[in-house]
């Protein structure tokens, strides 16, 4: 789970390095991406992990401290961020996807 969450990190350090200011639907995408690579999540669950994820962490910091980020170890960052993210992770852990709507319900 580490694995997963530090991909995710590193997703979103790609695009503060590489994008300046392109919103918070390319910071889903990079999440995606990255989701996608590293887990086997499905893609209802990683949706709406990547974008309370990047919901919160464009709240918490700017674009200018996201780009100072960059300079940061993988670690580092990760240590940054988690905290932050924590409650979207349990998006993946114990949410459900309900088969008729689609929609996340608690177990």
């Amino acid at each position: 789970m580490k694995q997963l969450i530090l991909s995710i990190i590193l997703a979103l350090a790609f695009w503060s390095c590489n994008e300046i200011g392109p919103g918070r639907k390319r910071l889903v995408r990079e999440c995606l991406i990255s989701v996608k690579e590293t887990g086997n999540v499905g893609e209802v669950l990683a949706t709406h992990y990547c974008k309370c994820s990047a919901d919160t962490i464009m709240q918490v910091f700017s674009e200018l401290e996201l780009d100072e980020h960059v300079k940061l170890s993988d670690n580092e960052r990760y240590n940054l961020y988690q905290p932050h993210t924590k409650h979207c992770m349990k998006i993946l852990t114990d949410a459900v996807v309900d088969p008729e709507t689609g929609e996340l319900r608690n177990p």
